[in-house]
């Protein structure tokens, strides 16, 4: 009886594990296609492409991207607010939902107001189609907004919901399985969706042909995802009701937190950071249009270095960092390579509009395979130090009750650069632009290095910054030292 009774509950319990797997598994969806559209589909696809297909211009694309960041931050704080006010589980349905709706209209914008594209038959190339350009700018800006307020509704929620698939002391294996899960789906929905761009691009744009329906099918396959992922967390996701609304903020707190410069300082040091981690996106077209790499070849490392090096890399570094106990070394160390790295990937093809196109083929490929290499070599670093970017907050002395304030100001400070970098590099892109021998055509790579310049000013300021703080920290110790005796 007893013998029964046991092996009972461990039937239950692996049932248990095993339904818990696939509910993490269904918000590491959710995470996942929430920042398909507004992310991590230009960092595996030329955002001249993507920009062609929405019938806009690569300047109007980044623009929107600025707006996205600036409305973002605007009402950043407000999520963790709503996330303690109504229930977990339906704000993050009604922030994917939003998503799924306004993806359809994203997919659709470069087949309205006269098709984004038109056919050059004398070059055989697609360019973008003036008329009724300013129509579908305006269209993705909206939508842009849209996706910003959508953000906000799910991001909070999502990790509170996650966090109640376990018990406190489980939390790091949750969000451990969570980004691996989240690496793996999102190789397999971006590839499939490569695959279908790629496929179906050459059947709608062509000399008889000027739909940029490829692009919008892709689109469409994204947002039929989100809706199976909405069903999934209504019939299969529950939420623990009733949980106490932690009492630890309080004005004095945040004040605290407020007057504390080390707060400053480190996020100084993890927007140099983010740099790195959302700046590479723009090496995508850079490879493309400077360096003559193939789309298939950049789809690749841009699929490698968003998703799948997280799920190798993020675990190995997280360990690392734990051994050593200086998070904040751990993140100016890679801030230090990686801008070393980006530095020689500027200079490297020089400053010569089709100057790499007139180098010997032994050099260009040289050229090519150290570029890419370095691409990979800092998409690996960045999941690492992604990885410890928060560990941070309790080396400089942070307490459990100012926790949530720190990171809430650092997160403002830190992801600042999704408003002004997207807002200088779509600057950038206009000033810059050369207009090639085919009309309506034009080469951005002196945008891009500037672009790049820009990140690396950023990474060399988070540096600084690190510095100054580990200095500082080092200071504290031997006073306190001093005091003790």
């Amino acid at each position: 009886m007893q013998q029964r009774k046991k092996y009972k509950e461990m039937k239950e319990n692996k049932f248990w594990q095993t339904k818990r797997f696939w509910i993490i598994a269904i918000l590491a969806t959710a995470d996942v296609l929430v920042f398909i559209f507004p992310s991590y589909l230009k960092n595996v696809i030329n955002t001249e492409v993507i920009s062609l297909n929405l019938g806009i211009s690569p300047a109007q694309l980044a623009q929107a991207s600025a707006v996205y960041g600036y409305v973002s931050l605007v009402i950043y704080f407000f999520g963790s607010v709503i996330a303690d006010k109504i229930s977990l589980k339906w704000l993050t349905i009604t922030g994917l939902a939003a998503f799924g709706i306004s993806g359809v209209w994203y997919g659709s914008v470069g087949l309205t107001a006269g098709g984004g594209i038109i056919f050059d038959i004398e070059n055989n190339v697609a360019i973008l189609n003036p008329i009724g350009q300013s129509s579908r700018y305006t269209q993705v800006l909206i939508i842009y907004v849209i996706w910003a307020f959508a953000k906000i509704i799910f991001w909070a929620p999502l990790w509170k919901l996650l966090s109640q698939q376990g018990k406190p002391e489980e939390n790091g294996i949750l969000n451990g399985i969570h980004g691996s899960l989240n690496g793996l789906i999102g190789t397999v929905f971006v590839a499939l969706g490569f695959i279908i761009f790629t496929v179906l691009t050459p059947i709608f744009v062509n000399r008889n042909s000027t739909s940029t329906l490829a692009f919008s099918l892709m689109c469409y396959l994204f947002c039929l995802l989100i809706l199976i992922d909405v069903f999934l967390l209504i019939f299969f996701v529950k939420e623990k009701k009733g949980e106490v609304i932690s009492k630890d903020f309080n004005i004095k707190e945040v004040g605290k937190v407020l007057k504390n410069y080390k707060v400053y300082l480190l996020a100084l040091l993890v927007m140099g950071v983010y740099m790195y981690q959302q700046g590479l996106s723009v090496l995508i077209p850079f490879m493309n249009s400077a360096l003559l790499i193939s789309a298939s070849i950049t789809f690749i490392g841009g699929l490698l270095r968003t998703y799948l090096f997280r799920l190798f890399f993020s675990a190995p570094a997280g360990k690392i960092a734990d051994k050593s106990g200086k998070y904040i070394k751990f993140l100016v160390t890679g801030c230090i390579i990686c801008s070393f790295l980006m530095m020689i990937i500027i200079f490297l093809p020089g400053f010569k509009i089709g100057g790499f196109a007139s180098q010997s083929a032994g050099l260009k490929i040289f050229i090519q395979i150290i570029v890419y290499s370095f691409f990979l070599c800092m998409g690996a670093i960045c999941w690492g130090l992604v990885t410890n970017r928060w560990a941070t907050i309790y080396e400089i002395g942070i307490d459990h009750k100012q926790y949530a304030t720190a990171v809430g100001l650092v997160s403002v400070i830190a992801f600042s650069p999704d408003a002004w970098f997207w807002q200088l590099n779509s600057l950038f892109l206009e000033k810059y632009k050369v207009e090639t021998n085919i009309n309506g055509v034009f080469n951005y790579q002196l945008a891009y290095q500037y672009s790049m310049i820009l990140i690396v000013v950023g990474g060399i300021l988070g540096i600084i910054s690190g510095l100054v703080l580990m200095l500082m920290l080092k200071k504290e110790k031997k006073l306190k030292i001093a005091k003790e005796y």
